[in-house]
């Protein structure tokens, strides 16, 4: 019976260990997960720097939303993609309104949360206000060979 109580108590303490065990594991899984979600939620601002053929209308967007904030008038010419030298691509647009608007849209722009270059500025007074003309690089544009960037219709 001693035999028997002794082989059930190693039995049981072997069973406390894998419970113990499984509890470490469940553990470590609760947070490998916990860290895996914190890692998503920085990927997805870091990602949110970057652009691609998917995600280059956000940018357009942005510039669309300053002009609004600002009270100027923007209208796109071209989007420039050279994918040999592989640079960002070229935005330009032209801004029309007050100088003092011009002049806010321009401050934000420089200080976009996006790296971008401004390869061209040039404003000039008209009879019926004053006029921009821009050519901005967005430098965080990541090129996806197998993906084309295709115009949106209306």
């Amino acid at each position: 019976m001693f035999s028997t109580i002794r082989g059930d108590m190693v039995e049981i303490g072997n069973m406390r260990q894998n419970l113990a065990l499984v509890d470490k594991k469940m553990e470590s899984k609760r947070s490998l997960k916990d860290m895996i979600n914190g890692l998503s939620e920085e990927r997805k601002k870091i990602d949110s720097v970057f652009f691609n053929n998917d995600t280059m209308v956000n940018f357009i967007e942005s510039l669309e939303g300053m002009a609004k904030k600002t009270g100027v008038s923007l209208e796109f010419s071209s989007i420039i993609v050279n994918k040999k030298t592989k640079t960002g691509p070229v935005f330009r647009f032209q801004l029309s309104g007050d100088f003092g608007k011009i002049f806010r849209y321009f401050s934000l722009l420089e200080n976009m949360p996006f790296p971008v270059i401004i390869k061209k500025a040039h404003i000039t007074n008209k009879d019926k206000g004053w006029i921009a003309d821009f050519d901005v690089v967005l430098t965080t544009f990541v090129y996806e060979p197998d993906k084309e960037t295709k115009p949106k219709q209306d």
